[in-house]
């Protein structure tokens, strides 16, 4: 994951965080630039359900979907990738024309703050949604 590469992405997956990421090991580091705002808007994590609330709370991501890895259908969880995509580049475009050109990343609630598209081995914890059936 190079700096330059992220800057020009649409989108980054991380295939996967967990453990070692936690400890400050692994892709750590670039996930903090990420969560800092440099690079793509949309993040698609694969995290383990038990996993999912810690590494949301470490970087201060927002869970846009969850996806269940071997029920999720394929179209669906694609179709929501695209739209998630769009959205945050709607998002982007207006930030610049608005003449925000310096942030980075996706207007929340928080303002540091990413949207994390993530993509679950498991079924969701409550609170964090399920598109499987939808």
């Amino acid at each position: 994951m190079s700096a330059r590469r992220l800057s020009r992405a649409h989108y980054c997956m991380v295939d996967e965080v967990g453990p070692l990421e936690l400890r400050g090991g692994g892709w750590a580091p670039r996930l903090d630039e990420l969560a800092e705002g440099r690079g793509p808007a949309v993040l698609i994590l694969v995290v383990r359900e038990s996993l999912l609330e810690e590494v949301c709370g470490r970087w201060n991501w927002q869970v846009e979907a969850v996806f269940e890895a071997g029920s999720q259908d394929i179209e669906q969880a694609a179709a929501a990738v695209r739209a998630c995509c769009a959205q945050r580049a709607a998002q982007r475009k207006t930030e610049v024309s608005a003449g925000d050109g310096s942030k980075h990343g996706p207007p929340d609630s928080e303002p540091d703050g990413n949207a994390a598209l993530s993509a679950s081995p498991a079924r969701a914890e409550s609170g964090y949604g399920n598109n499987s059936g939808k």
